[in-house]
């Protein structure tokens, strides 16, 4: 186990993939949103232009 000392150097700086991790996070969240309200909004009516 480790001790409340350790825990901060542990957390911080683990490769980069944890700042990957923190830009893509809201980023998947913002994209899966934009899907979903796509998927709900109605079609776009065309118009004839006769």
């Amino acid at each position: 186990m480790y001790r409340a000392e350790e825990l901060p150097v542990i957390l911080m700086h683990q490769g980069g993939w944890d700042e990957i991790a923190v830009f893509l996070g809201p980023v998947l969240i913002i994209a899966l949103l934009v899907v979903v309200a796509r998927r709900q909004a109605p079609p776009p009516e065309e118009e004839d232009g006769e």
